[in-house]
Formats: C-alpha cells, sequence, structure tokens
C-alpha cells in the first residue's frame, strides 16, 4: 500500500478546490472545503503513522484476524474511537485538556466498550449497531496493544488507552502539524511522560 504524505494530500485536494473557487464564492462554503481540507489532512497522517508504528508490529491471532483487526484499525470510523479512549486515559493531564477546551466524560477507571458505544449511539435504536463496532475497535485495538481491559467484575471490563495509543495520537498529531507547516514526517516516535 502506498504511503501518502498528509501535505500532498492536502495540497492536492486543495488545488483541484481552489481551481473552483471564484472571487464571489460563499465565506462559509470556503471555510467548509478548508476544514474538509484539514481533516483529510489529519485522516491521511493518522493511517500513516498507523502503518509506520503499529500495523508493522507483531500481532496476535491467525491471519485472517490480524487482516480484520487490520481494516478495523485502518477503517476511517476508528479515529474518533481512539481519540475518545485516548482523552479518557491518564496520559493527558488536566492542564493539557483544560487548554485544549476539553474534559475527561468518564475517566479510564470507568470507560467500558459498552459505555462508549451507548454514549456515541445517535439514537437509541443504533446502540446495538454501536456497541458491535466500537467492540470490534477496542478488539483490534487491544491485539495491537493500544488499548488495554480490565476486568473488574464477572461482567465488566474497563478498557484504558495505553503507552502506544498516546505515542499514535501525539505522533499523528505531529506529522498533521509539521505537514501543514510543509515540513516532511519523520519517524520519530514521542514517548509518553510519567
Amino acid at each position: 500500500m502506498e504511503t501518502l504524505e498528509p501535505r500532498d494530500t492536502a495540497l492536492r485536494l486543495a488545488e483541484t478546490f481552489q481551481s473552483r473557487l471564484t472571487a464571489s464564492s460563499n465565506a462559509g462554503v470556503v471555510r467548509a472545503l478548508k476544514a474538509h481540507l484539514l481533516s483529510v489532512a489529519f485522516t491521511t497522517a493518522y493511517q500513516n503513522a498507523l502503518e509506520r508504528t503499529v500495523l508493522c508490529t507483531p500481532c496476535d491471532g491467525d491471519t485472517q484476524t490480524i487482516a480484520t483487526n487490520s481494516k478495523v484499525l485502518k477503517n476511517l470510523n476508528t479515529l474518533p474511537v481512539l481519540q475518545f479512549v485516548w482523552i479518557e486515559s491518564g496520559y493527558i493531564n488536566q492542564l493539557e485538556l483544560e487548554e485544549t477546551g476539553l474534559t475527561m466524560s468518564i475517566g479510564e477507571s470507568n470507560l467500558t466498550t459498552h459505555g462508549l458505544a451507548v454514549m456515541l449511539a445517535d439514537t437509541p435504536s443504533a446502540v446495538s449497531a454501536s456497541i458491535k463496532r466500537v467492540d470490534a475497535i477496542v478488539t483490534a485495538g487491544a491485539a495491537y496493544g493500544l488499548i488495554s481491559r480490565r476486568q473488574v467484575h464477572v461482567k465488566r471490563t474497563t478498557i484504558a488507552g495505553t503507552v502506544a495509543l498516546h505515542d499514535l495520537m501525539v505522533l499523528t498529531s505531529n506529522d498533521h502539524y509539521r505537514a501543514l507547516e510543509g515540513r516532511s514526517a519523520t519517524d520519530q516516535t514521542p514517548h509518553a511522560v510519567g
């Protein structure tokens, strides 16, 4: 699979959109397109960081299980779930959360697959599908060491982000910002503090 540089992807899209924009363009549409470009660039940075640091490492399971877990992690719908688990993990301190205007919704000691799936479901009728999707993401994340599971009761298992997930999210963000600044990404992986 070809690894795309986030900057290259964003620039290609920007050139396409720029050629179609005129001086009389609606400012709201232009902002929406710019937000879309940022989203595409961030997603590309995530997929590249995932390929470079996570999917290249050995994973337990047979060939089909490994392929399934890899496919789940590459899916664009996986990133928001991993980001939520990461924000709820203990690798981000309160000051960092306050600086960005974010807060922990649950906290890592109380986060479960079921609870996260219920929170992410758009409607009560979507809870079942959300549980299935989040469970697949947590299973794939656990297989690659991004998420840890801890059974606290017969019917209750908490989940938490690991150092590997923290490093992946920081690397993704660093690569994204480097791409926006016009610098190429490096293979340096950040390490979690404390």
